[in-house]
């Protein structure tokens, strides 16, 4: 062989070496792994807002959604009103507020959270004044004893969420309106004509509450509607409630619309009053159980004037304990009758089960058809030996009246046995007469 070709050979062999030395490799090429991290976002907290509208007067809060709220609403003085609110939050202004200088914001705890604003005339009245406040479980403190205090009418709407609304002491000129799961009454409320209404859990927290709705004895009282709840009390037996919708002679009373009191909130009340009296008397309607409880030394009452509505069969009861003196029970001030067939009324001042304890005082007003069914049934009585007495005739009686000559006791409302019992009655009753006529015949 000749050279060449050897030369060629080797030439082509160590080519090929190279190649297979500085190709690709064969072992896959790794990617770097991927790894999270935490990305600085800005913040996106929503302030509560104020919008103020001065052609009509008209104010709306709105909190900040997607948080629980904290706000309280005061009038440190007369023509003004200051809200704060806390959690962190803060407020800003849209509307006229935006450029209105009697709208003053400052710093509390958080930047620009407190608002005060000046209603008074010629200023930023506030005729409706709205209070939204949003969709988680938020806290309302509101009062406004100051008066004057430039607000005409309140609504307050807790939304979604668990909400709770305490109204502290307040006067308003119109409407006062709260929606909530609870409201707690720590103080009076008082409106010139205007509604207080009332929807959720009423629970009252001071020792003695006030609902008026009228300033006076000159013009219409207001109505006072409860709904959505029931009403109880915090304190064990010593908190009173009076309700107040009365007015002057030529006025007409504000209607009242209850709902069961009982101690949902861990008491009974005390002591509840209400009055509907009026040149016309406001409607009083009652369709749930209205139960007070005695306090140590302090014996529980239950006292009605107007006119009472039946909604369905109810009961006063003035011993929802099962110790203690039965309290009073007057309806002297009352007319009483029923929007539906065969309600029923039974008014319980038993006393309890403890040695001397005493029943308490029944005093009735006038029993008839006035709510438009003259099928209402008779009025139960429990005295102080847990008796039922039951008040018959053919019509109403006054406080005068006097029960039938033969009281019936009521066992656990057997009709029948009551008709028998009252058969044998009269049975007796013909008997003795007819042993009277023979008696003067003998002699």
């Amino acid at each position: 062989m000749s050279q060449n070709f050897w030369s060629r050979l080797f030439t082509s062999l160590f080519a090929r070496a190279r190649r297979r030395k500085t190709g690709p490799s064969l072992r896959p090429r790794l990617t770097p792994a991927y790894r999270p991290r935490m990305e600085a976002l800005e913040d996106r907290v929503v302030p509560a807002t104020i919008t103020y509208t001065q052609a009509t007067g008209l104010l709306q809060f709105t909190a900040d959604p997607g948080k629980s709220d904290n706000v309280t609403i005061t009038a440190p003085a007369a023509n003004m009103v200051q809200i704060e609110v806390g959690n962190g939050d803060s407020i800003t202004l849209a509307g006229d507020a935006a450029t209105s200088a009697d709208f003053s914001q400052s710093t509390s705890v958080t930047a620009l959270d407190t608002l005060i604003i000046n209603t008074a005339p010629g200023h930023a009245p506030l005729v409706n004044f709205d209070i939204a406040l949003g969709d988680q479980d938020d806290t309302l403190a509101f009062g406004l004893a100051s008066a004057p205090n430039g607000v005409t009418n309140v609504s307050i709407d807790g939304g979604a969420g668990t909400d709770n609304v305490t109204l502290n002491p307040t006067t308003l000129l119109g409407n006062l309106s709260v929606t909530a799961e609870t409201t707690h009454l720590d103080g009076n409320l008082q409106t010139d004509g205007g509604d207080i209404t009332l929807t959720g859990n009423t629970v009252v927290a001071a020792s003695s509450v006030t609902l008026d709705t009228k300033m006076g004895t000159t013009g219409n009282a207001g109505a006072i509607r409860f709904s959505g709840g029931t009403v109880s009390s915090t304190l064990a037996e010593v908190n009173d409630l009076t309700l107040d919708t009365s007015t002057g002679a030529g006025f007409s009373g504000g209607a009242i619309d209850l709902v069961a009191f009982d101690n949902t909130a861990g008491a009974f009340l005390n002591d509840v009053s209400i009055d509907a009296r009026g040149g016309t008397a406001g409607v009083i309607s009652l369709a749930s159980n209205l139960v007070t409880q005695e306090g140590p030394a302090n014996p529980s009452s239950i006292t009605i004037a107007g006119d009472l509505r039946l909604g369905a069969s109810v009961q006063l009861n003035t011993n929802g304990g099962p110790l203690g003196d039965g309290g009073p029970i007057n309806l002297s001030n009352a007319t009483v009758s029923a929007t539906v067939a065969a309600a029923n009324l039974s008014l319980t001042a038993n006393a309890g089960s403890q040695l001397a304890a005493n029943g308490g005082a029944v005093t009735l007003g006038v029993f008839g058809s006035t709510g438009g069914d003259p099928r209402q049934q008779p009025v139960d009585h429990d005295d102080a030996e847990r008796a039922a007495w039951r008040f018959g005739g053919r019509r109403g009686f006054d406080g005068s009246a006097r029960p039938r000559r033969h009281p019936r006791r009521e066992v656990g409302g057997d009709h029948a046995g009551q008709r028998d019992r009252a058969d044998g009655h009269r049975r007796h009753d013909a008997r003795q007469r007819q042993c009277g006529r023979h008696a003067r015949q003998l002699r």
